[in-house]
């Protein structure tokens, strides 16, 4: 790569996008595409993942990589589409008749098994090609938790980085650095940040005077000394509890600052949490935040991944232990916390970890269904009078309904 052009783009596939695809693919099934991808992906687990089914040899057949790493659209009399985005309609229509025949549960594990072989097979060729062993991924195919593992066990690179805001939410952060280095501007602060704590805050005078408007829905107290303790306790007698602390996460993961949190030990927490607030669908499963320590203990093979953008699958012996953050297949989209990550949240997991004797807490995201993630301390209170929430700590405040 030349001085000049430090960043070098080498395929651009538009009207050949297979993440493009996966959306017909969740939008076939009724879901909303852009933005119900991980449903399908979740769906999958519960379906045929094989080669064998008529549509993944159409889908594997209709794609490939030419010598300059472009992904192609082969049009064939099976496949007869020249553009996935200029076809969207007439591609879903053809793929309607597929689910109709194999249920969505099949339907949804070719999809996802063909993403994975494809991807897969297509890193460890850039890989060869250009002689990397280290890779980072963005955009939103990056979401997909269940690739990600495929690449952590068997893409066979020495270190894998995932952009915390790995969709078109991170395409800003990813202009900012590129405009700067070509430019000679030092970027090497970008490097130490761990966290993608980037959004707003507030400190514990906005977050008295916003709780005292609402006094007369609710009550509240300052702790002063470890409030984690008092969260914990309660997490561990079975309540869920949300909390609201520091800079908000970038990125679609919850990281422990616009968090609803829950005892992962408790197997009738995860139906509780989605009657009362979050209505996800009964396959998806929830995530836990894990002490980083806890982690070659608990999985088979893992990353120290800190912002639960991969899927690593966990040890047989521990997986009855921990029913609420574990899915179908055995794996968890976990995120590896230490304690310079987050002091407070890090200090939270381990005061759990001495009631329950692991070091996992269930993270989901704060909000209602059919609500963003909330973002200031009124977004908190909105969504806690709203829902079966049995407390909320914002900062170190202490909140209660009347």
């Amino acid at each position: 790569i030349e001085d000049n052009n430090p960043v070098q783009q080498i395929e651009s596939s538009n009207s050949s996008s297979i993440p493009n695809l996966y959306s017909i693919f969740t939008q076939v099934l009724g879901f909303k595409a852009s933005a119900d991808e991980g449903k399908l992906e979740a769906l999958a687990c519960y379906g045929d993942m094989h080669k064998n089914h008529d549509l993944y040899k159409i889908l594997n057949a209709s794609f490939y990589v030419n010598g300059d790493m472009e992904i192609l659209l082969k049009t064939n009399n099976k496949f007869p589409f020249y553009s996935i985005t200029k076809q969207w309609s007439e591609i879903r229509d053809f793929l309607i008749t597929y689910k109709n025949k194999m249920g969505e549960k099949d339907f949804s594990a070719v999809m996802q098994l063909f993403f994975e072989e494809f991807f897969l097979e297509y890193i460890v060729s850039l890989k060869s090609k250009y002689k990397v062993n280290k890779m980072a991924f963005a955009g939103g195919g990056f979401a997909n938790v269940k690739l990600n593992l495929r690449l952590v066990e068997e893409a066979n690179l020495d270190d894998i980085y995932i952009c915390p805001a790995m969709g078109d939410d991170g395409t800003s952060i990813g202009a900012a650095i590129f405009h700067n280095f070509n430019n000679s501007i030092d970027v090497d602060w970008v490097r130490k940040i761990e966290m993608p704590f980037f959004g707003n805050s507030y400190d514990s005078n906005d977050v008295y005077k916003i709780l005292c408007k609402n006094k007369d829905h609710i009550k509240f107290e300052y702790i002063e000394n470890d409030s984690y303790k008092v969260l914990a306790k309660r997490i561990s007698e079975g309540k869920i509890c949300a909390l609201f602390r520091g800079r908000m996460e970038s990125g679609p993961r919850a990281l422990g600052h616009r968090s609803i949190l829950a005892n992962p030990c408790d197997p009738g927490i995860r139906d509780q949490i989605n009657l009362k607030f979050k209505k996800r669908e009964w396959f998806q499963p929830f995530c836990p935040s894990i002490l980083a320590d806890d982690r070659k203990d608990l999985f088979e093979k893992s990353l120290p991944n800190k912002h639960m953008t991969c899927a690593f699958k966990i040890k047989d012996e521990f997986a009855p232990d921990l029913p609420s953050v574990v899915h179908v297949d055995g794996t968890a989209r976990a995120q590896f916390i230490e304690k310079e990550d987050d002091h407070y949240y890090f200090n939270l997991i381990s005061e759990l970890k001495t009631y329950t004797g692991y070091g996992v807490i269930l993270d989901t995201s704060f909000n209602i269904h059919g609500k963003t993630i909330v973002m200031s301390p009124q977004d908190a209170l909105d969504d806690f009078f709203s829902c079966g929430l049995d407390c909320l700590m914002i900062e170190d405040y202490l909140v209660m309904k009347k």
